[in-house]
């Protein structure tokens, strides 16, 4: 019986939807013949294939403590959220009901909502608004993560929940992978403590450190942006307090929250996001920011980072597409930003699929989320892990000579038994 295949092909080979593939397989064969593009890439999924299906097979194990102690804090969130609630609409037996929401909306001459999104475009005119949303983002996290969490996961031996997955390679024409039905890719982050691996191995996380940065300013030959990530600095806090100086404020902002604003702006920018976009994410941070301010911010990143602006702009307009194989005109339709971005996240998803395949035969991969991998090894295989990653080295600078993967990969003890 052949192996079950865990990529999407007709997204590999940057086909439009319109082909069907049962039909084209003899192009399709030639194409991965003779283009060397195609034929690496589709040698990497055949690669990573095994992987995929041992992932899906086993799945993540989580502590049962999980559904009590792990969301005890957020079961109170919502019990403080409804008691908001109620102290403006009364009391409800049981759940908040839409109808007794919608008398008091109308009784005080509010405006009335007919969809999600109306509690966020009507926040700043009542306080029920960001309470409700908050309330409903927050019951449907436990309905989630909690609920259907413990509804659809199986139980081991030892009570742990099993929780799996139908993995995909090449979800998106950029190669990300995805697990359909339970979305281990976003599973949350105050749930990470309570994974386990089953038995004495440790859980250690793998880390891209500045992915799509690297491929960015590799791409863009952008010597300066490349000194910068590998001397280490701390780009998003730069940019954060660039972004910081260029306004006026009364908001007391943490050299954290400065940071994390740095991070999204750069990254928003670097995907392609209109001034006006970067306007209003800046000003849930910094009410006062004006688009004279976000322009006065991207003419200072491009004056530091010239080569950048070039590169950019050049990807946008090339009708071939940049992968870290080479160049390939794919038949499916991009838009300009979907050109401009492609090159980056192909770049990381080649990368992280070379680590899984290095580690592979020394390690259980059990986890990966878009750019960071989480394996299973025994204490004292830590030397051969970190062996295992300069050898990861080695090969991406075949790939992609003179890339910069100094402290590329970050390791983190994740958890264990």
């Amino acid at each position: 019986m052949p192996e079950q295949r865990m990529f999407d092909l007709k997204r590999l080979l940057l086909l439009p939807d319109t082909i069907d593939m049962e039909t084209s397989k003899s192009r399709t064969d030639k194409i991965i013949r003779t283009s060397r593009v195609f034929s690496e890439l589709y040698l990497l999924e055949r690669q990573l294939n095994p992987i995929l299906l041992g992932m899906q097979e086993s799945g993540l194990l989580v502590s049962r403590t999980w559904l009590d102690e792990g969301l005890e804090l957020t079961r109170q969130l919502l019990l403080t959220r409804e008691a908001e609630i109620q102290a403006y609409i009364g009391k409800t037996a049981g759940l908040i009901h839409a109808e007794k929401l919608a008398t008091f909306l109308t009784e005080k001459k509010l405006p009335e909502v007919r969809r999600t999104g109306d509690f966020k475009k009507n926040k700043a005119v009542h306080p029920i608004y960001p309470i409700f949303m908050q309330y409903q983002a927050t019951k449907q996290f436990i309905d989630f993560w909690g609920t259907k969490l413990e509804r659809e996961s199986q139980k081991t031996s030892r009570g742990e929940l099993q929780l799996k997955g139908q993995w995909t390679s090449f979800t998106s024409f950029s190669g990300r992978m995805f697990a359909k039905n339970l979305p281990l890719t976003s599973l949350p982050r105050i749930m990470r403590p309570y994974v386990c691996s089953g038995d004495d191995r440790c859980i250690y996380s793998l880390d891209f450190n500045q992915a799509e940065l690297r491929f960015v300013a590799y791409y863009a030959r952008c010597d300066a942006l490349s000194l910068l990530i590998n001397e280490q600095v701390d780009l998003h806090q730069q940019l954060g307090n660039i972004i910081t100086s260029q306004i006026a404020t009364t908001a007391q902002l943490t050299d954290g929250q400065i940071r994390q604003m740095g991070k999204q702006f750069l990254f928003s920018f670097l995907y392609g996001a209109g001034k006006n976009s970067l306007l209003q994410s800046l000003q849930k941070h910094l009410p006062e920011m004006t688009s004279i301010g976000v322009e006065r911010i991207v003419n200072t990143f491009y004056k530091r980072f010239p080569a950048l602006q070039l590169s950019l702009r050049a990807l946008e307009k090339e009708e071939t597409l940049l992968t870290p194989f080479g160049l390939v005109k794919p038949l499916a339709k991009f838009t300009q930003h979907q050109k401009r971005n492609f090159s980056f996240q192909a770049g990381v998803a080649v990368a992280i699929k070379k680590l899984m395949i290095c580690l592979h035969p020394h390690f259980e991969i059990i986890h990966v989320i878009h750019d960071e991998l989480w394996v299973l090894a025994y204490p004292e295989d830590r030397v051969l892990l970190d062996t295992m990653i300069a050898q990861f080295y080695e090969e991406m600078t075949v790939i992609l000579p003179k890339f910069p993967t100094k402290d590329f990969v970050k390791i983190e003890l994740l958890g264990g038994v």
